[in-house]
């Protein structure tokens, strides 16, 4: 595969697009007024890209930032009302979650309010999102919930991408709201089989006095190591499967290519729009 494909959002509507819904902290109960607004989808390959020598892309982008950066290249940090879209090729979205990773499996989880599009196969698999809760998507998202914690710590990297809260609040508190919302979503992923969209009310309104510097960075460690010990203990005793159903997942894949493509042709995913601009190769 290739690298990150940069869209406009005219090229955007043209990817065969299986769902795509919302994705951002709203979506949890713990989005904050003047926030961006994130979508996140995932669509169908070209035929010769799957089946062939073609080389589909490792995603799709639109961000309406770029709109007011200096050059393609550059970045800008989106602002209140700002589209930022991520796309994933269906297979490498299938493999992410099956890995089990918190970001991908959103728009399965999602109330249908978040759903900005959807088709058949879109609803199918939401429909059977069960399959694929396993043992291993709640270890994941007590990594993804420790890799979050250690950045809210310093610990991770040394680049602070929001200085103005470490600033105010000796401690970046958006990290820290990940760290408690992907740990919580793993503790009730393992005592209830699925993944809270949105969080708890009490849950969410703890997260959100976080964000807001209304707790210090000792008070969300206690919360987050009593978090995950209860989170350990409910994996110990989970009925989960070990692993998801890959099975399942491979045949709905296998389905919704072979339909996309009887449908829109085997160049789905290729537009004459994306050719033409050199986002993708030419069959």
């Amino acid at each position: 595969m290739t690298g990150n494909v940069r869209l406009t959002a005219a090229e955007a509507t043209t990817l065969p697009t299986i769902l795509r819904t919302v994705s951002g902290s709203e979506v949890h109960g713990t989005g904050l007024p003047g926030g961006d607004v994130d979508h996140l989808g995932f669509a169908v390959e070209s035929r010769d890209d799957v089946l062939g020598i073609g080389s589909s892309p490792e995603s799709w982008s639109f961000r309406t930032a770029w709109a007011g950066a200096v050059d393609e290249g550059s970045e800008a940090r989106s602002r209140h009302g700002d589209l930022d879209l991520m796309v994933y090729p269906a297979r490498k979205w299938a493999r992410l979650a099956l890995g089990g990773n918190p970001t991908v499996l959103t728009p399965l989880f999602v109330g249908e309010e978040w759903i900005v599009s959807v088709d058949d196969f879109g609803l199918a698999l939401r429909e059977n999102r069960h399959r694929l809760m396993s043992k291993k998507l709640v270890r994941k998202f007590l990594g993804y919930s420790a890799a979050q914690f250690e950045r809210m710590q310093g610990l991770r990297s040394n680049r602070v991408s929001r200085p103005e809260l470490v600033s105010e609040h000796g401690f970046d508190t958006k990290f820290a709201g990940h760290t408690l919302r992907l740990a919580y979503q793993g503790l009730m992923a393992a005592s209830t089989g699925t993944i809270p969209m949105p969080l708890e009310a009490p849950m969410a309104r703890f997260i959100l006095d976080v964000r807001q510097g209304k707790y210090s960075a000792a008070d969300v460690a206690e919360a987050y190591q009593g978090i995950v010990a209860q989170a350990e203990s409910a994996l110990a005793a989970s009925e989960l499967p070990d692993k998801p159903d890959d099975r399942w997942l491979a045949e709905w894949l296998s389905e919704v290519q072979l339909a996309t493509w009887a449908r829109s042709g085997d160049d789905a995913g290729r537009s004459a729009e994306l050719v033409a601009r050199g986002r993708v190769g030419r069959a």
